[in-house]
C-alpha cells in the first residue's frame, strides 16, 4: 500500500517565469490556490471556502474540474463541496498566469498531496513572486524557515485562524513575504538547482 510510504521533492526550485513580476500590482484577491482540485484538497479547503463566503473574503481556487466530456462531474462537486466549489474558476494556469495571480493575492495558499514530507516546486515559485505563502506544515522546509520566509498550518481550522491572522497583520504578512523573497531568489532558480544537483 503506497499510502504507508513518504516522499520527499528534490528542490528543483522554480522557472525564471516566477521572478519575471509586476511589483506593482494591486493585492485583491485575499486567498487564492492554483493546483489540481483533488478529493483531499477540496475536502481540507471546504471550510476555509466556507469561512471566506461568509466573512466576505476573496478566495479563489484555480484548477481544471473535468473535461468537457466529464461535465457531469463538476455538479458532484457543487454537490459534495458547496463552498469551495463556488471559489473554483476552472482552467488550467501557465507559469506566466499563476505568477499575475499570486502577484494579485495577499495570501497564497499551498497544500501538498498527501505522505509527502518535503516543500514541492510551488514552494519556491510563490516566494519567487514576493507572495506571502501559507503551507501546510513539512517534515523539512529546505532551507526556508517557517515563521520567517513563510507561513505553516496543520489542519483546516488552524488554516482558518492563521489565514485571518494574517490577513489582519498586513506588516508581518508583508515582512514575511520579503524574507522568503530574499531567501529563494536567486538561490533556488532552476538553473542554480539543477547545477547543484548535477555536481
Amino acid at each position: 500500500d503506497c499510502r504507508n510510504f513518504s516522499m520527499e521533492y528534490c528542490p528543483v526550485g522554480y522557472s525564471f517565469e516566477y521572478e519575471n513580476v509586476n511589483p506593482q500590482l494591486e493585492r485583491e484577491i485575499d486567498l487564492v490556490f492554483i493546483g489540481s482540485p483533488w478529493k483531499s484538497r477540496l475536502t481540507y479547503f471546504e471550510p476555509l471556502a466556507k469561512y471566506a463566503l461568509k466573512s466576505g473574503k476573496r478566495f479563489e481556487f484555480y484548477g481544471p474540474i473535468a473535461q468537457s466530456r466529464y461535465f457531469w462531474k463538476r455538479g458532484i462537486i457543487a454537490m459534495k463541496y458547496p463552498h469551495v466549489s463556488k471559489c473554483i474558476i476552472n482552467r488550467r494556469v501557465t507559469p506566466e498566469s499563476a505568477a499575475e495571480i499570486y502577484s494579485r493575492s495577499k495570501i497564497c495558499l499551498n497544500l501538498h498531496i498527501p505522505n509527502t514530507v518535503s516543500p514541492n516546486p510551488r514552494t519556491f515559485e510563490i516566494l519567487a513572486t514576493g507572495s506571502f505563502e501559507l503551507v501546510d506544515e513539512r517534515e523539512n522546509y529546505a532551507e526556508l524557515l517557517p515563521g520567517t520566509d513563510l507561513a505553516t498550518f496543520n489542519s483546516p481550522e488552524n488554516l482558518i485562524e492563521r489565514a485571518e491572522y494574517f490577513l489582519n497583520h498586513e506588516e508581518e504578512r508583508i515582512e514575511i513575504a520579503r524574507n522568503g523573497h530574499k531567501k529563494v531568489v536567486p538561490e533556488f532558480r532552476l538553473a542554480n538547482c539543477l547545477e547543484r544537483i548535477l555536481k
